[in-house]
């Protein structure tokens, strides 16, 4: 839930709590200032409270899984304590080239995902750990460079507008049956860029 695009920091705590028991399942609470920029003024916050996002941890029970973290190292840190009440609630980044100079300790909400899957989980299994075998020779450190030099290209193609590249990517890719996705377009430059490179993998 990309809470403060709707609502706001106050009632954050019994909005969580809500929203978990008409879903009947724990909410992912979401952090990005960018969107929330646009669509309020600038007196609002752009980023969930410390305090507030501490008084879900401990008051929310079940309801809160988690937050998905874009912005600054320091804010990503500050959230980070305030979730420590609830050692379940996991923090996630929500910047795919951020994560992949500081991997966050869970993981990532990656958008290319859907168009580079094994990509990706090379990447983040290795930066979390998770491949068991890990980079045992010259072959799995050759692979996992290259996984790493095609997410990034994708990360920094879709770092301006991520639905609107990715829905040009998609339609590109034949995943979908239009380029157009809601929100400002890309400019013109953006999407030949994108065309461009799902030709240059051979994924179009």
């Amino acid at each position: 839930d990309l809470a403060l695009y709707h609502h706001s920091n106050r009632g954050l705590p019994a909005w969580v709590d809500k929203l978990a028991s008409a879903l009947s399942r724990p909410v992912l609470l979401v952090n990005q200032p960018d969107q929330v920029r646009g669509r309020r003024g600038a007196t609002r916050h752009l980023n969930l409270m410390p305090k507030v996002l501490a008084k879900c941890g401990a008051n929310c029970r079940d309801s809160l899984a988690g937050v998905v973290v874009s912005g600054s190292i320091k804010l990503g840190q500050s959230l980070s304590r305030a979730l420590s009440a609830r050692p379940l609630a996991r923090l996630y980044e929500g910047d795919e080239l951020s994560f992949l100079s500081r991997p966050a300790s869970a993981g990532l909400m990656s958008a290319g995902a859907a168009l580079l899957p094994e990509q990706w989980r090379v990447v983040v299994d290795s930066a979390l750990g998770l491949d068991e075998e890990g980079l045992s020779g010259p072959k799995e450190r050759r692979a996992l460079i290259s996984a790493a030099g095609r997410v990034r290209e994708l990360a920094e193609l879709m770092a301006s507008r991520p639905a609107a590249v990715a829905a040009i990517l998609a339609h590109g890719a034949g995943l979908i049956q239009s380029p157009r996705a809601a929100g400002p377009r890309v400019e013109a430059k953006v999407a030949e860029a994108a065309l461009a490179w799902l030709e240059r993998d051979g994924l179009s």
